[in-house]
């Protein structure tokens, strides 16, 4: 049995790994004294759409 890996990223390393989804810049967003770096944006909604449909 092997586990299939996928994720997004903001940044990857060149080369960038086949499983990794590139998306736009993080957004710093401030929450209970940790700070969670999100992408926000409507390229990167559809690639989470996409990402999805495709068997994410």
């Amino acid at each position: 049995m092997t586990d299939e890996v996928e994720g997004f990223s903001t940044t990857a390393a060149s080369p960038k790994p086949p499983w990794l989804a590139l998306v736009r810049r993080a957004v710093p967003v401030p929450f209970n004294g940790s700070v969670a770096r999100l992408a926000i944006g409507f390229l990167s909604a559809n690639r989470v759409r996409r990402w999805i449909r495709e068997g994410g």
